[in-house]
């Protein structure tokens, strides 16, 4: 059994850049809506074998989470996200997707879907069949986590024609961070409620990261949206945005978020949110297509729940072609539940995917699989 029994869903060297001193940080717990003031970095964002007994996962994740420290560096030191095509932007992509599955709000999510799935499909027959009542029951598969963690980091190439840019937060309000930091939105659809918009492949998706209390890398669909000027490096001056932004974490977090000044205001912060939490993680429709002699035959759609906060930052705006092409879909009477952002990548997404399951690639060789397809290293993400 290996000695290593605490698995951190949030890295310490992550959280460590939120913190004075590197030992202790600032956190607002939600649910007793109160701030603690110098708590044990080493005590947040744990839960013991959540990766199970064996070690393999929890080596394999030390192992990026190296290289994005590094990054990290890199980006503290030059005020820049790393350019487009480079290892590092290849590495950001990994990173930000191995924090967005790793997470216990990840693994709770795939637990809640399948239990809900589960009884939206299957009540009826086990209570007449088998007499058994499944909403006693809360059901789940087994090793929840490891299962969330790999199929987010299978997805990482579905980000790869996404453009990003670095805020540089230059107000006297900090980013926080939360114990799921890595927030997807998206302001195009922000008039649709029903389901979710933000799959890695949706036309208008954005993802929200903080870095530190004063930078934040944020990616975008470059179709959709303006993100500043035609600089790298945007700064933000408006303490208004870094409260929408800091809003998002707040909407996010499972316990706690994390902040380095001990002057914020995080009971305005969590007021302001309030409204906004989600009550669930995920979502399960079921509808009745018709009746049949043996029961009744229905349709079931599955999604998890989206942040919703009327999001608007003065640094991004809907570019006007955007803005046209909704009111348009708006007028659509069947409305897909999903508009795809670049069918190529989709496509070239799915035959690696085959291939991988093939034993013909690595999961890791996406980049290859397009040299070899196209005959080059394509570059397929810019700024």
């Amino acid at each position: 059994m290996p000695q290593n029994k605490k698995h951190h869903y949030v890295p310490r060297f992550y959280l460590k850049r939120f913190t004075a001193n590197e030992r202790l940080i600032n956190l607002y717990n939600l649910k007793a809506e109160r701030k603690i003031l110098d708590a044990r970095l080493k005590g947040q964002c744990y839960r013991n074998y959540l990766y199970g007994q064996d070690g393999p996962i929890e080596k394999a994740l030390s192992h990026i989470e190296g290289g994005a420290s590094q990054l990290m560096r890199k980006i503290d030191h030059y005020k820049m996200p790393p350019p487009p095509g480079t290892e590092d932007h290849y590495l950001m992509i990994v990173y930000l997707m191995m924090q967005r599955g790793r997470t216990v709000y990840a693994s709770d999510t795939i637990n809640e879907m399948f239990d809900k799935m589960t009884k939206a499909t299957l009540s009826d027959y086990f209570k007449q069949q088998k007499g058994i009542d499944l909403s006693e029951f809360e059901i789940g598969i087994e090793d929840s986590a490891s299962y969330a963690l790999a199929l987010s980091m299978r997805m990482y190439p579905l980000l790869f024609d996404m453009h990003y840019k670095l805020f540089v937060n230059k107000t006297n309000v900090e980013f926080i961070t939360s114990d799921h930091p890595v927030v997807l939105y998206n302001q195009l659809f922000n008039f649709r409620n029903i389901g979710s918009n933000c799959g890695l492949a949706c036309k208008g998706l954005q993802i929200f990261f903080p870095v530190g209390p004063k930078q934040l890398i944020v990616m975008y669909d470059g179709a959709t949206y303006r993100v500043g000027g035609n600089k790298f490096t945007i700064d933000i001056t408006s303490p208004r945005d870094v409260y929408e932004l800091n809003t998002l974490q707040m909407c996010s977090a499972v316990d706690n978020v994390y902040f380095n000044d001990p002057a914020i205001n995080m009971e305005a912060l969590h007021r302001k949110a309030r409204p906004f939490l989600r009550k669930s993680r995920a979502v399960v429709r079921a509808s009745i297509v018709k009746e049949t002699p043996k029961g009744s035959e229905q349709l079931v759609g599955m999604s998890s729940e989206d942040i919703r906060t009327n999001l608007e930052i003065s640094e991004i705006t809907i570019r006007g072609s955007a803005k046209k092409w909704r009111e348009e879909f708006k007028r659509e009477k069947l409305q897909p539940v999903a508009v795809v952002r670049d069918q190529k990548l989709v496509d070239d997404f799915e035959e690696f995917d085959d291939a991988c399951k093939a034993k013909k690639y690595e999961t890791s060789q996406f980049v290859d699989f397009l040299a070899d397809k196209y005959g080059k290293k394509e570059d397929q993400a810019s700024r």
